[in-house]
């Protein structure tokens, strides 16, 4: 449909709509002026409303997001279509997320998705643990047994990583000494980010396996995302903007010293 591209006809079009149910409406009563007339074009009126909300809005939200109405043809062929039936253990997203969730666009990151990855041994952040340029590589904070860093790709600045030093594809590879201690460090990340940032909310989380959107599947990390409210969308569609290593050496250097503080709140040597 062209003219939903246009927001002038869409405003011209839903008023030609409006002024054409007023004008049948009013000839109705003209050529029967009785309170039974009224009652019933106010109720038909109302009754047409109500169809066209639960068609092009309550199915493709609550029933069936895979529905896309575009008048009364693409419903009727939505309601006699043959349609694959939900099997008990299919995943259905209309019956698990009522609501659909936000989609986080970061079109930058597109770089590190085409860019050739070559197998490297070690992997990449054994290197970058090895390394003593944290600078060069955003690292934020070396713990005893994990270190944090920001991401190069991110989908929003401030996003970052926590790593263990220990090489290893998921957490059954720590002691529990090293799981508390990843953990750990999570967390005084989080409150470093929310210090800094001043974040709403934050996005925690592993992705174990390829399947699962590993990017490095050999190394265990663990991903946190600052959010604030309406950020979903803003970076690259409103403000046109990407986070350039420029913004990754500053906010690095400004978590390196919001870190440097013990949990206890005390500096650390």
């Amino acid at each position: 449909m062209k003219e939903l591209a246009n927001p002038v006809g869409i405003k011209l079009k839903g008023f030609l709509f409006l002024l054409i149910g007023f004008a049948a409406a009013i000839l109705i009563f003209l050529d029967e002026p009785t309170l039974k007339t009224t009652v019933l074009v106010l109720l038909a009126i109302w009754s047409f409303c109500r169809f066209y909300y639960f068609a092009f809005y309550v199915i493709e939200k609550y029933v069936d997001p895979g529905f896309k109405f575009s008048g009364l043809i693409s419903f009727a062929n939505y309601l006699f279509s043959r349609r694959p039936k939900i099997q008990p253990f299919d995943f259905n997203p209309a019956r698990i997320y009522p609501v659909r969730m936000d989609t986080l666009y970061a079109p930058w990151r597109i770089e590190y998705i085409q860019s050739p990855k070559p197998e490297l041994k070690p992997g990449l952040f054994t290197r970058i643990a090895q390394s003593s340029d944290d600078e060069a590589n955003y690292v934020i904070v070396r713990d005893r047994t994990c270190f944090a860093l920001l991401n190069a790709y991110p989908y929003v600045g401030g996003h970052l990583m926590v790593v263990p030093y220990k090489e290893v594809p998921d957490m059954n590879g720590l002691t529990d000494e090293e799981l508390a201690d990843l953990w750990k460090l999570t967390r005084r990340c989080i409150n470093a980010l929310r210090a800094l940032m001043k974040a709403d909310g934050f996005n925690v989380g592993i992705n174990l396996g390829k399947v699962a959107g590993a990017g490095i599947a050999d190394h265990l990390h663990i991903h946190v995302v600052p959010r604030w409210n309406g950020d979903t969308n803003f970076m690259p569609v409103i403000a046109n903007a990407t986070v350039l290593p420029e913004a990754l050496k500053e906010m690095a250097a400004k978590l390196r010293a919001e870190l440097a503080h013990g949990p206890g709140g005390q500096r650390q040597a």
